[in-house]
């Protein structure tokens, strides 16, 4: 299998015997169903194994087993069932098991090789062998590797990872597992289970965060480790520079795992360094970082190490903070001016809450640490067996314990600071040499320096400083201890224990620049006294000239006309504080003015002003600080405009202006408010003035702080609005007199004084333009907007009726109405009086004779039924009244109704269809209706519309006759019933059965047209041969014969009848004439047959069957027997078979022709005794020797039978 892809439709098996080779590159997919439906599982496709299996991949072109949708389970996988199966640089996964051994006669191999995305990554089973190396088993969801029932797994080299809740899963009691130099991690649940016992052999492996513990049922092994493997990614499981699984094989030489390191970078600075290295710039030490024996870290000088708050490794002596620990060989290169920093992401809020390990020396380890700054951890320096450790010109603080020393052949500290630890500075518990020279240890929680334990040489302490310290500066408590030239001054619980101070030593205040900065002041005490006559500490004094100043702040925010401090420090060239340093202050005038102390008085000038302060040394050396001046809080707001005019309900505009002290304008936002009554504001200034005209002091203010300034309001009416015109649409007598007024408003309704203009616009009367007196005049009417006030172009109208007379008559319209069904006209009723005019009137209306129903308004509402309805509709006002007609007429034609709707008919019969046009509800229309044949076959129609004739042909004609109108049809049935009977017919005319036999006889009617007439037929025999039922079924009787006209059928007064005739029954009995004859030598004799049936009915046969017995002659069809030549007594000479196989045999005697009578056979004496015997009870003819005595006839069967023995003879 070279090419590829090679897609699996269904299962594909290799079979003993044969070997299936896949060579390097070739893709295999496996289809998502089993087409073949077969192996165990017959739902997924499987490639199973029986005979040789061999994959050839390599690590540039794998081979590739996939399914052809992603996905576990998509298939079965690789299944070996027996044979072996050799696999190199294979992928498999999306299968249900990737690689399956099964069977004791199962073997399988697969290196170099991946098995991920499937349920369970690889199992074997059933007493099967696995070798697996330099595999990596991942993502598999329900297992990595499964070992079951006395199976072998032999595991070396393998990467198993995330594997859902197991990575080797190991149960039976007999199965043999060995896991050799593997990495198992990340898994739910653990990494390694045995259950059930075995033997398990494991050596040189790392499992590691595997969630439910990385071993079940079976304890790790002392060459195995725990630690982040330290892949190049989640995905990509190749080791990186720093993993601890790197040399960590058998023998120390080679990597641990399926990916051995290339020279891929760790993804953190974390791990174990194999190789000499150097780290420099700022770096991030994310966990416990480890020197192996025969390597190097050098730290360059300036790094700064950020340590985690967390231990990312989650190994070494404490899981949760990070270690540094050297077996090899530790450089930290710093100096005075690049230091090498160790420190925490966060601080320690005080000493004793260390948050990571410190620095940590062992087995053989050496170490040169020199300008190092330590802190925050739970030893600074730890020494544990080390060959070989310098500490100098470094900084230990804020850690649990300073410097710790337990073993250590060499150790050397000097010129370094310990201050601020939680417990001792140094701690020593060593039996090597410890020097301890010109160091200064200052302000620990506990002992300055304590001696535990140790002999000669011991440790020797000298030119140091140890001060401050919160139990004794030295206690010694075991070991030698030999001390010179040291200031040990003000430890809490005294200067030493259990030893002296030793020559040339002081108890003084060492006199440090500052309490936090160890700098000797040239005053002090420890200048000049050391062994070799300089300062003693880490830190001598140093003559040092001003170089900077700093002004802090050096920029400040501050408000105008305010105050504010500053103040000044010194420093070296090397920036290092210099104390008692006297400044001279200055500062610009837009800044504003300063005294001797720093103190600022802000001047009024906002505004930024650089080098707005200056302080300057005594050397002329100075430093300045920016000076941000800004408005001060409010001190006056004005209020624009201050007091307006404004008309009723209208709106301004305020705005104000804010200013501080110096007049200098804010940036605040004042705050709005009305007083009650005074109209509204809004958060923006937008005041609205009342509708209430009057003064208004104080209306508005605007609020800035605690300052607040006013506007007053005067309000005074509106401009014209509205015009109300009074009375609304008043109704009038003729001639009667109505005054009107106008009042002009503004938008508030506040009254208005402006001057009215009157007009009538539309009649009705006389209007008084001065006054808005209206008189009406004499014709009734409703007059719209007649009366018309106005102010300008503001016009009010209202409209005037003038009442006519009393109502003398109404009229209504329309009249007659016409409507639909259902429909609605609106009826009007006029008014008149008794000059004929229109009078206004009050109507009332109600419905008289039906037809529907009126609401009163005048709406008629039709009703369903149609027809005229006179008068119906009735008005009534003032007692008069008048009426109107309604006609309703038909609605649409909805269908057409056809009567009768089924008719029955004689043959010819008539009858006259009619037929109504109606709307949907049942009103008569008056369409034309046409008619038509439905079925030709029915009928004819007559003359006139509807008149039908029916056929002779009888029948049912649904749909026979149409009415048909405009679109719309109607039919009716018409039923040919046929006419009275005319003849009646017997089936079948005649019969001929066997007797007991049975035969079915029908009557039918027919009409003079042949109609078929229901009968009900009475049936009867009267000639005898049998009997008949109700139905007509005649069964003959017992006795044969011809019976005429005997079955006889009456109905309606009508009779017909059938002659029967009834056959003999099946033969039972045969008889043949004659019997037993006597015969010359071919003499003849005609035979006749008779035969009966069980009653005794005479049976004649028409075709008997004759045969004759060779040896007594021969017979015709026709019963001729001519008698052979032989003579004697001839029993069943002749024979004869009648229909049925019933047949009857009698004997035949031939005389020898010179016997006594003997005939010829021709005459009437041709025979002897010729008359027959009835037949036997056995059926057959038997006949005797007539009156012949018995000695006659024994004589006579003697004779005939001497001839036969001589024949015999012949």
């Amino acid at each position: 299998m070279a090419n590829s892809p090679y897609t699996l439709t269904g299962d594909v098996i290799v079979p003993a015997g044969v070997t299936l080779t896949i060579e390097s590159g070739v893709q295999v997919i496996a289809a998502t169903t089993d087409a073949t439906s077969s192996g165990s599982d017959s739902t997924r496709v499987e490639l199973i194994s029986r005979g040789t299996l061999r994959v050839r991949g390599t690590e540039a072109s794998p081979v590739t087993f996939q399914a052809s949708t992603s996905g576990s389970s998509q298939w079965s996988g690789v299944r070996v069932e027996s044979g072996t199966a050799t696999l190199t640089s294979a992928v498999i996964r999306d299968a249900f098991t990737g690689l399956r051994v099964k069977g004791s006669t199962a073997s399988a191999t697969i290196s170099s090789s991946t098995l991920h995305g499937n349920i369970n990554g690889a199992s074997v089973e059933d007493e099967g062998t696995l070798s697996m190396d330099h595999t990596v088993v991942h993502d598999n969801g329900a297992g990595g590797i499964d070992v079951r029932d006395s199976s072998t797994a032999n595991l070396h080299y393998n990467t198993i990872v995330a594997n859902g809740p197991s990575g080797v899963y190991v149960f039976g009691s007999f199965c043999r597992v060995t896991l050799y130099n593997s990495i198992i991690t990340d898994h739910t649940g653990h990494g390694l289970s045995a259950r059930s016992g075995g033997t398990m052999t494991l050596a040189y492996n790392n499992l590691w965060n595997n969630t439910l513990g990385n071993y079940s049922e079976i304890p790790p092994d002392a060459s195995s480790r725990s630690f982040p493997p330290l892949f190049v990614s989640s995905s990509n499981f190749r080791l990186t520079r720093y993993s601890p699984a790197r040399k960590a094989a058998l023998g120390g030489t080679s990597d641990i795992g399926a990916l051995p390191y290339t020279g891929d970078p760790s993804p953190v600075l974390a791990g174990t360094i194999h190789e000499d290295t150097t780290l420099s710039g700022a770096l991030t030490l994310a966990g416990d970082l480890r020197v192996a024996t025969g390597a190097t870290l050098t730290f360059a000088p300036g790094t700064t190490v950020t340590v985690a708050n967390s231990d990312f490794m989650k190994g070494g002596e404490d899981a949760s903070q990070v270690e540094l620990f050297s077996r090899g060989t530790l450089r930290v290169l710093g100096t005075r001016s690049e230091p090498v920093t160790f420190r925490t992401e966060i601080p320690a809020p005080s000493p004793g809450l260390y948050k990571w390990r410190g620095l940590r020396v062992e087995s053989s380890g050496t170490a040169t640490i020199t300008g190092a700054l330590i802190r925050d951890a739970y030893i600074g320096l730890d020494v544990r067996s080390g060959d070989a450790v310098d500490l100098s010109s470094s900084t230990l603080s804020g850690n649990s314990e300073g410097v710790y020393v337990s073993s250590s052949k060499s150790f050397s500290m000097t010129r370094t600071v310990v201050h601020s630890s939680y417990y001792s500075g140094v701690s020593l518990s060593t039996s090597g040499s410890v020097i301890l020279d010109y160091n200064t240890i200052v302000d620990n929680g506990h002992y300055g320096v304590e001696v535990s334990s140790g002999t000669s040489p011991g440790v020797t302490l000298r030119n140091s400083i140890i001060t401050g310290n919160g139990s004794y500066g030295v206690y010694r408590s075991g070991g030698t201890l030999t001390l010179s030239h040291n200031d040990v001054w003000d430890n809490s619980s005294g200067n030493y224990y259990n030893t002296s101070a030793g020559p040339n030593s002081l108890s003084a205040d060492p006199l440090f620049v500052s309490p936090s900065h160890y700098l000797l002041r040239s005053i002090s005490p420890c200048r000049g006294v050391s062994s070799d006559k300089t300062d003693i500490g880490a830190l001598p004094y140093e003559e040092r000239a001003v170089a900077s100043v700093e002004v802090v702040p050096d920029s400040v925010r501050v408000r105008a006309a305010a105050t504010t401090t500053f103040i000044a420090r010194a420093y070296d060239a090397a920036g290092t504080p210099v104390h008692d340093v006297p400044f001279t202050w200055s500062a610009r005038a837009e800044a504003g003015t300063i005294d001797d102390t720093g103190l600022l008085t802000v001047s009024c000038t906002t505004g930024t002003v650089s080098s707005g302060v200056t302080a300057t040394s005594a050397h002329g050396v100075s430093g300045s600080a920016t000076v941000i001046i800004i408005p001060g809080p409010a001190a006056q707001v004005t209020v624009t405009p201050a007091a307006p005019g404004l008309e009723a309900g209208a709106s301004q505009r305020f705005t104000a202006d804010v200013v501080d002290s110096c007049g200098n304008p804010s940036n605040l936002s004042p705050d709005w408010s009305a007083a009650p009554g005074s109209g509204t504001i809004s958060s923006t200034g937008q005041y609205t003035a009342p509708c209430t005209p009057g003064s208004y002091p104080r209306a508005v203010t605007a609020r800035a702080g605690s300052v607040m300034g006013t506007a007053d309001v005067s309000v005074s009416t509106g401009p014209l609005s509205r015009l109300v015109l009074l009375p609304e649409s008043p109704r009038l007598e003729q001639g009667a007199e109505q005054a009107f007024t106008a009042v002009p408003t503004d938008s508030c309704g506040n009254t208005r004084t402006d001057s009215i203009s009157w007009r009538l616009a539309n009649g009705g009367g006389t209007l008084d333009s001065t006054t808005g007196v209206f008189t009406a005049g004499t014709v009734p009417g409703f007059y719209a907007n007649t009366i018309e006030a106005s102010v300008g172009s503001t016009v009010a109208q209202t409209s005037v009726t003038v009442l006519g007379g009393p109502i003398v008559s109404l009229e209504l319209s329309p009249n007659p109405a016409t409507v639909g069904p259902s429909g609605k006209v609106t009826f009007t009723a006029t008014a008149r009086d008794a000059s004929g005019y229109p009078v206004p009137a009050s109507t009332s209306w109600e419905i008289l004779e039906g037809g529907g129903t009126i609401d009163a308004s005048g709406v008629f509402t039709a009703g369903t039924v149609a027809g005229t309805y006179a008068n119906t509709v009735r008005a009534i006002a003032d007692g008069v009244s008048a009426t109107a007609t309604v006609i309703v007429e038909p609605g649409p034609a909805e269908r057409i109704e056809l009567s009768p709707s089924t008719v029955r008919l004689a043959p010819g019969g008539t009858v006259r269809f009619s037929a109504r046009v109606v709307d949907a509800h049942g009103n008569v229309r008056t369409d034309t209706v046409s008619w038509r044949l439905g079925s030709s076959l029915a009928g004819t129609l007559g003359a006139s519309p509807g008149d039908f004739t029916a056929s002779t042909r009888a029948g049912s004609y649904p749909a026979a006759i149409v009415a048909e109108s405009g679109g719309l049809s109607a039919s009716a049935s018409v039923v040919i019933q046929p006419g009275a009977l005319a003849r009646l017919l017997l089936s079948p005319t005649s019969a001929s059965l066997q007797v007991r036999e049975s035969v079915a006889f029908t009557a039918r009617g027919l009409d003079a047209y042949d109609n078929e007439v229901p009968l009900t037929p009475s049936w009867e025999v009267s000639g005898g041969g049998g009997t008949i039922d109700v139905h007509g079924t005649f069964t003959a009787g017992t006795t044969a014969g011809t019976y005429n006209d005997t079955v006889r059928v009456s109905a309606e007064g009508m009779s017909a009848s059938a002659s029967v005739v009834v056959r003999p029954g099946p033969v039972v009995g045969v008889s043949l004439t004659p019997t037993n004859p006597t015969l010359r030598p071919l003499g003849t004799q005609q035979f006749s047959a008779r035969a009966w049936d069980a009653f005794g009915n005479q049976w004649a046969a028409s075709e008997p069957t004759w045969s004759a017995a060779p040896w007594a002659g021969t017979i015709t069809p026709t019963g001729l027997f001519t008698a052979g030549s032989s003579t004697g007594v001839f029993g069943d000479a002749v024979s004869v078979r009648i229909e049925g196989g019933v047949g009857a045999a009698t004997s035949v005697t031939i005389l020898s022709p010179d016997g006594p009578d003997a005939g010829t056979g021709n005459g009437p004496d041709a025979g002897v005794n010729p008359q027959p015997q009835e037949p036997s009870a056995q059926g057959c003819g038997c006949s005797g020797l007539g009156d012949a005595s018995a000695p006659m006839m024994v004589l006579l069967l003697l004779a005939l039978a001497a001839p036969r023995r001589r024949s015999a003879r012949a």
